[in-house]
């Protein structure tokens, strides 16, 4: 068939070269895709963030639960829901 082909190069369906170029360039949204990069450290999940950066593999699916479970909307943080878009348009 056509992927024996391919000569071992995995399929994409996605030009990853060149999106990444045109998502990142210019300082753009994709340039840091972090939480604190998006909404800063004094975000809604800012807590729940630096937790589960420090999880891998499959208990980051218990710890993202444990997360949900235990957040008591904003009677521990005080903070507010920001509005704002962080969508990339791209053309």
């Amino acid at each position: 068939g056509a992927q024996a082909l391919s000569a071992g190069k995995p399929f994409s369906r996605v030009d990853d070269q060149f999106w990444g170029e045109v998502a990142a360039k210019d300082g753009g949204a994709m340039a840091d895709n972090s939480y604190e990069g998006v909404f800063g450290s004094g975000g809604f999940g800012s807590r729940s963030s630096e937790k589960l950066l420090q999880v891998r593999g499959k208990r980051f699916q218990h710890e993202k639960t444990k997360r949900k479970r235990s957040f008591n909307g904003f009677s521990r943080t005080g903070g507010s829901i920001d509005m704002n878009s962080n969508s990339t348009k791209f053309t």
